[in-house]
């Protein structure tokens, strides 16, 4: 009998999901942390990087990435990738983190679903976004992607 294989786009399936014991230690580590409140849409785009699913995506985009992405729809490694993948945050909360800083990532109940190193910080150019995005999806462009 054949198996069925496949390969991941960007070459490998990433998992990001820690052990249990793991997660026991950042719960207690995330105490001393400074936190990010997710919004409904950051939290679906965690969700997808943490199982895979926007494998070959290890995290946030940082600048780098969302610039390439916007401008040439491919990461800085040259992977195609259509759309960008950033985490917003408000201004009253950049004032406690740090690049290099682990960060603990909360949805508006506390919970903490993941924890992450600060990067890079920049203003994301909304408006940019916004026309990128309608233009990828316009009707008379899609046939352009298939």
């Amino acid at each position: 009998m054949k198996q069925n294989t496949f390969t991941a786009h960007g070459g490998k399936l990433l998992d990001l999901i820690v052990s249990h014991e793991r997660r026991q230690e950042l719960e207690h580590e995330a105490r001393d942390m400074p936190a990010i409140t997710l919004s409904r849409a950051a939290l679906a785009d965690l969700e997808l990087l943490i199982n895979g699913g926007f494998s070959p995506l290890c995290g946030f985009m940082n600048q780098s990435n969302y610039e390439q992405v916007l401008t040439n729809m491919r990461l800085c490694n040259g992977t195609l990738w259509p759309m960008p993948v950033c985490l917003e945050v408000a201004d009253t909360e950049l004032k406690g983190l740090q690049l290099g800083s682990p960060t603990a990532l909360r949805d508006k109940e506390g919970f903490m679903p993941a924890a992450l190193h600060i990067d890079d910080i920049w203003r994301a150019e909304h408006q940019k976004s916004f026309h990128y995005i309608i233009f990828l999806f316009s009707s008379h462009n899609l046939g352009h992607l298939m």
